[in-house]
């Protein structure tokens, strides 16, 4: 059985034989070029229909992927709920649910709040619920060939919960062998993103740096989990923060093609929406304060003060 380009140069690699011929297999590799890449647009398939599309240039392409980030309650499982509804209602969703998150019920109320046909979402939802991280990573190759449908949005929620919480992965000794995995993973589902002209949006979780500025604002000093090997996937990265009551702050923080931005939006039976004049302008005011009161260090001369309180005074000071 004749032996593909690719398939001389990991043989080279692995038994250290036959580099005489490197440049010569190198000349057979089929590289995929495009001939006048700027002559046209890549047209939207989605949007959310709020504020949240200017983060994303109006709207998401094919092939295009999205990292949600951000603590709990911040809003990220929402949008993913929203983007279902909408991709559902046009084609096929595939949802990979790792951390028992999905909603029926709060998928047919934004459906219904929307205007969706529930049935056509019903009927266009693969859900799979993974255990561990093994059955995760198997999803991309065990996907059924064909698709049922015209495949629109691949949905990860979240990412790198099932390899966080497995003890394989424990200590920095295995540190290496889960990033590998990690971008193994993505990678064969934006594989099947860009075959199927579809968009992928997964959620992170994310830790507190310990050694940061306590001036900095909260976007400096949370970071997703999965560190450069998940970075450098993303199209967009986008950090979301609570705001007062059903309020939440979105903020570009990486794209090669728009500036960091934030928007201000809201979670209603509508999944996520857009705020009201006057709750946007609110809204605005609150932040604007918090970040003058962090900058001048009030929290932290708050907490100073709080522990000097609690601090018990020995006996002869």
């Amino acid at each position: 059985m004749t032996k593909t380009p690719e398939e001389q140069l990991r043989e080279m690699k692995k038994t250290s034989e036959g580099w005489e011929d490197f440049e010569k297999v190198l000349k057979k590799v089929q590289i995929p070029c495009e001939v006048l890449p700027l002559s046209k647009e890549k047209p939207i398939i989605l949007n959310s229909g709020t504020v949240l599309d200017d983060l994303f240039g109006g709207g998401l392409s094919a092939g295009q992927t999205v990292e949600l980030y951000g603590e709990f309650a911040s809003g990220k499982t929402q949008i993913l709920f929203t983007m279902i509804v909408e991709a559902a209602s046009k084609g096929l969703v595939i949802i990979v649910d790792a951390e028992d998150t999905f909603s029926r019920k709060r998928i047919v109320q934004i459906a219904t709040a929307r205007g969706k046909d529930i049935d056509v979402i019903n009927s266009n939802i693969l859900l799979y619920k993974p255990d561990r991280w093994e059955q995760q990573v198997s999803i991309p190759p065990n996907l059924p060939d064909p698709l049922p449908g015209k495949l629109k949005l691949v949905v990860i929620d979240s990412l790198m919960a099932l390899f966080r919480s497995t003890p394989e992965f424990a200590g920095r000794s295995n540190l290496g062998k889960r990033q590998e995995l990690i971008r193994w993973h993505l990678r064969q589902f934006k594989k099947i993103a860009k075959k199927e002209g579809a968009i992928i949006v997964y959620t992170n979780q994310v830790y507190d740096d310990p050694v940061s500025n306590p001036f900095l604002p909260k976007w400096a000093c949370q970071h997703p989990v999965g560190g450069h090997s998940v970075a450098h996937i993303g199209d967009y990265r986008i950090f979301l923060r609570k705001a007062r009551g059903n309020v939440r702050i979105a903020r570009l923080v990486d794209n090669s093609e728009i500036p960091p931005a934030e928007r201000v939006f809201q979670i209603n039976e509508r999944g996520i929406d857009d705020l009201s004049n006057e709750q946007r302008e609110e809204a605005i005011k609150k932040e604007e304060k918090y970040e003058k009161q962090q900058e001048a260090g009030e929290f932290v001369k708050k907490r100073k003060k709080k522990e000097e309180e609690l601090t018990p005074i020995e006996e002869g000071e």
